[in-house]
């Protein structure tokens, strides 16, 4: 029972952001896969830490700055500067629904 309500609210708190949008259910869902990995992944030592963190800094510096070079443009900027929108509205707008 204890195994099946993490996954379940995970995916009640999905489907309302999906629903309304809301940025706060947005970062109650990007909690609970915090929490998830968490409790699932254990790293054994310091030097796994400190390499997994080295890979997501490495990974995050080559989005924000050098992804121009591969793909045309800044990746972060024309995210972060696009008016925000959730998938349900994206599929209404498309299919001209009020």
């Amino acid at each position: 029972m204890r195994g099946l309500m993490m996954p379940v609210g995970c995916a009640m708190t999905l489907v309302a952001w999906l629903v309304s949008g809301h940025w706060v259910l947005n970062n109650l869902h990007g909690i609970s896969i915090c929490i998830a990995f968490v409790s699932h992944v254990r790293l054994p030592n310091i030097k796994i830490c400190a390499m997994l963190l080295l890979c997501l800094f490495v990974y995050d510096i080559f989005w924000v700055f050098f992804s121009e070079r591969c793909f045309g443009a800044k990746i972060m900027v024309s995210v972060a500067t696009q008016e925000g929108s959730t998938p349900v509205h994206t599929v209404a707008n498309r299919l001209n629904v009020p």
